[in-house]
Parts: structure tokens; sequence; C-alpha cells
């Protein structure tokens, strides 16, 4: 319950900052808005790591089911509810995979690569907004 609070917190922050980017460039000109959004991400990023992880670790430590990669795959499937968020999670992660790498090129971003492996070895939670923070930087430098 706290996790879908934050998340929904998370991203009333995200729309106030492209609110803030969008009253800001009309009135004038300033990066501090773009700075404000890139480092949301960041901070996103942080908090997509370590809330899965801190799950993972809980299970390892004191979950009952010993981990592997099938029992990790059937508990997401284990009710009707995690099966509706894990779907949930797969189509983001794939529309996310599949969007990354033509947004990134277009943009001229180096390195895609690492972002889809994030998804995997660390969260998609993760991988996305961690995405958005470099490509916000790399928005800003070519913006000047």
């Amino acid at each position: 319950m706290y996790i879908i609070r934050f998340v929904y917190s998370a991203l009333d922050v995200i729309i106030l900052c492209q609110y803030l980017i969008q009253f800001q460039a009309k009135k004038k000109h300033s990066t501090m808005p773009d700075k404000i959004l890139s480092y949301t991400y960041l901070l996103l990023a942080i908090a997509g790591a370590v809330i899965p992880w801190y799950f993972n670790y809980s299970h390892i430590q004191y979950g009952e089911i010993p981990i592997s990669f099938q029992a990790f795959w059937q508990s997401g499937f284990h009710d009707y509810l995690s099966s509706s968020l894990t779907a949930d999670l797969l189509v983001g992660a794939t529309t996310f995979a599949i969007w990354m790498f033509p947004e990134g090129r277009r943009l001229g971003m180096k390195r895609l690569w690492i972002y889809f492996l994030v998804i995997f070895m660390v969260a998609f939670a993760c991988a996305f907004p961690l995405f958005l923070f470099f490509r916000q930087r790399h928005l800003m430098k070519k913006k000047g």
C-alpha cells in the first residue's frame, strides 16, 4: 500500500515539474525546471532500485521458497492481483524497451543497451527513470 502511495506521489511530482517547466518556458528561458525534473528522475531511479531490491533481499533472507527464476516467475502469477501487476509490469517494460532505442538514437544518446540490462539486472522501476534522467541531461546539453 505504501509503495502505491509512493508511486502516485512520485507521479504528482513529475506532473508538477512538467507544469513548472511549461510555466517557466512561457515566462522566460531558464534551465532550473529542467534540472529539477532531471533530479526528480534520478531520485525515482534510486527509489526504483532500492525498493524492489529491499523486497528481493527480504525474500532471500526470510522467504519460505528458495529463490530461483522459476519461483520468481510463478510468484508473479500466484493469484489474480499479482498476475495483474506482473502483466502491467511486462507491458510497461516492453513498451519502454521498444521506445527507448529509437528515442535514444534520435537524440544521439550512447550506450542504450545499459538501460536494457538494468531492466533485468536491477528493476524496470530503476531503468525507466534512469533513462529519463540521462535523456533530460542530454536535452539540456543540446539546449546549451
